[in-house]
């Protein structure tokens, strides 16, 4: 087994080791609960789930998207091909909706359509790092944004920062 680069949460370090079956999948090796799925063959971009999703998620190939903004995803893609007609269209599911929907956590409103990450961090798809928001709450976490400014303007001014 091989070690890899560490998983940064706060200030502290988990070192994960890598592993893989015999048809080359990546098999979990749990350090401080945390799991891995390897978004490339090199293994250098993967997702962090917990060690009771891992098992479920682990079984279909995973890959990676980016936004504009350069935050990564974990996604597959389903369909597509070719039949009798012609090409089908694929479309792609994200590891994090996945995940929220498998909780059979119910959303608060039908506004709440969205799945956020709460540190903000797009490939930590742990259960506890997940939350249906809407999109002004998903907004807020865009770097820049005038939704994020007004949010964190009301906060300093609620803690007398101003």
């Amino acid at each position: 087994m091989a070690k890899v680069a560490e998983w940064k949460e706060g200030e502290r370090y988990d070192l994960i080791t890598r592993s893989f079956d015999d048809e080359g999948q990546s098999i979990c090796v749990e350090d401080e609960g945390l799991c891995r799925i390897y978004l490339n063959t090199q293994c250098t971009i993967w997702a962090v789930v917990d060690p009771q999703d891992y098992t479920y998620f682990s079984k279909w190939k995973w890959s990676w998207s980016s936004t504009p903004r350069g935050k990564l995803y974990a996604r597959r893609s389903i369909g597509g091909g070719k039949n009798a007609i012609g090409s089908r269209p694929s479309s792609s599911l994200y590891l994090h909706r996945e995940i929220q929907i498998r909780t059979r956590r119910t959303p608060p409103s039908p506004e709440h359509k969205l799945v956020d990450h709460k540190s903000g961090n797009s490939l930590d798809c742990r259960r506890d790092n997940l939350r249906w928001s809407t999109v002004s709450m998903n907004n807020t976490n865009i770097p820049g944004s005038e939704t994020r400014a007004k949010l964190l303007a009301q906060i300093a001014k609620s803690r007398g920062w101003e």
